[in-house]
């Protein structure tokens, strides 16, 4: 019986030991749906999964030394098939098809995702899943292995799927062929169809704690930056190391700094200042640097809201609803503002009117600190 190991995920305990014991005991499902955070290491956890099942180890997989584990580092393996969505803006001939040029940029992305599982692609305009990768992806686990015991597919932000590529991929579900493994991922469970959920094991991740994602900034990463710029980025993280990651090394980006001016503006109840931000912000290509503002917005509100570090630290890593009703009002008003924050990070990430998402939260920022509906007219 092999041993599993985990090269690449952090922390996550609960899910290394659920996969690990089905793993060890041949129990694994064939079809799996991860879910957590940007950044809480399911991405990971699928590749350190995949490497395992396609491992040609006997005592500890992955061993990360025979040909399949190096084929895997480097995305050569035959029997290993991970599909993410991308965007499509030049990559499509008239048809609507990949051109040569798509098909070369799904490799090269592919290669930095297994190599980067905590970094994220960005992307210019709205990614999707092109029906004709799922169609491929298909045709290949029909196909059965080629090289090892085994065929694992892994399909990030399955939530994305539009329903002809979803479609193509419910009777890979339905019935998969001996020895295949599917991994999907998402951030938002209740946004994937629900004959996709109901065919799979759902494998839940959590926040990271801050000293872990610490541990691993310095340690995994070799994060170099001060002690202050490093606690901003842990807080604003809110428990995803990949977003940590992304917030600690860009430590003065202008994102952060829009976020402290919207925040003082609506803290001043300034709306023009505000109204002056948002459309600076709203100008600027793809959504990175305006997640970095609202996530500093995060940050502010948790800082500034709750001053007290230890009343802060205690409220925001607590789950028990009674404990939390015992703290001061401000604590509330801090929890509000966030809940506002994770509502306009998700109508960006849809690639929705960003100058209307955050209007929206510039407003209920405004009413939620004040006490006080705001008239913007």
């Amino acid at each position: 019986m092999s041993t599993m190991t985990w090269a690449k995920l952090v922390g996550q305990q609960r899910v290394k030991s659920v996969l690990a014991a089905a793993l060890e005991s041949r129990c694994l499902g064939h079809a799996y749906l991860f879910c957590g955070d940007r950044g809480a290491g399911t991405f990971a956890a699928a590749l350190d999964l995949a490497r395992a099942l396609l491992c040609g180890g006997t005592e500890k997989v992955p061993c990360g030394s025979c040909s399949a584990c190096r084929k895997v580092a480097h995305h050569a393996h035959p029997d290993l098939h991970i599909r993410f969505p991308i965007s499509l803006q030049g990559r499509k001939d008239s048809s609507g098809r990949l051109t040569e040029k798509g098909w070369d940029y799904v490799k090269e992305q592919t290669v930095f995702v297994v190599e980067n599982p905590y970094r994220r692609i960005t992307h210019k305009s709205p990614p999707v899943h092109p029906v004709e990768l799922t169609r491929e992806l298909t045709h290949a686990v029909a196909r059965g292995p080629l090289e090892a015991g085994a065929v694992v597919a892994v399909i990030d932000d399955v939530d994305l799927m539009r329903r002809e590529s979803a479609n193509a991929m419910l009777k890979m579900l339905e019935e998969p062929p001996p020895n295949t493994h599917i991994i999907l991922l998402t951030e938002k469970l209740h946004t994937v169809l629900p004959t996709i959920v109901s065919r799979c094991q759902i494998v839940r991740f959590g926040a990271l704690p801050l000293e872990q994602i610490r541990e691993a900034l310095s340690g995994e990463f070799g994060i170099a930056a001060a002690e202050e710029e490093v606690d901003s980025a842990l807080e604003s993280a809110m428990g995803s190391l990949g977003r940590a990651l992304e917030l600690a090394e860009n430590p003065s980006g202008e994102g952060k700094q829009r976020g402290r001016q919207l925040w003082n503006a609506c803290l001043d109840n300034d709306w023009l200042s505000a109204a002056r931000v948002i459309d600076e912000a709203a100008s600027v290509d793809g959504i990175e640097q305006r997640e970095q503002m609202v996530l500093q917005l995060m940050f502010l509100a948790r800082n500034e809201v709750v001053p007290e570090k230890e009343r802060r630290e205690k409220y925001f890593t607590e789950m028990n609803s009674t404990v939390k009703s015992n703290f001061p009002a401000e604590v509330a008003k801090a929890e509000a503002v966030i809940a506002c924050c994770r509502e306009a990070v998700a109508g960006l990430r849809a690639y929705g009117n960003a100058s209307l998402v955050l209007v929206c939260l510039a407003q209920s920022m405004m009413e939620l600190l004040h006490g006080k509906e705001y008239q913007t007219g």
